[in-house]
């Protein structure tokens, strides 16, 4: 147990970094990211949002809601 945080355990998660930006290549990603979050549940997903255009952001949005224990990180969004 942590003594710097009480409320923190000795549960281990593995953080799996996505380079998102384009649809047609997180398509090929999603299977293999989906077996592996419901698989293992300490895993997290951590998607670093690199689209270039709004309909590849509008995806890797709606992707990141359909798969459990992720998160977006837009600060290298540049949108349209």
């Amino acid at each position: 147990m942590c003594t710097a945080n009480p409320t923190m355990t000795n549960k281990k998660r593995t953080v799996i970094f996505v380079f998102a930006g384009r649809k047609k290549y997180l398509e090929i990603l999603k299977k293999y990211l989906m077996a592996i979050i419901n698989s293992y549940e300490e895993v997290e997903l951590h998607f670093w949002n690199f689209c270039r255009n709004s309909a590849d952001n509008e995806y890797v949005r709606a992707l990141a809601e359909a798969i459990p224990r992720t998160r977006i990180f837009n600060q290298y969004y540049e949108g349209d």
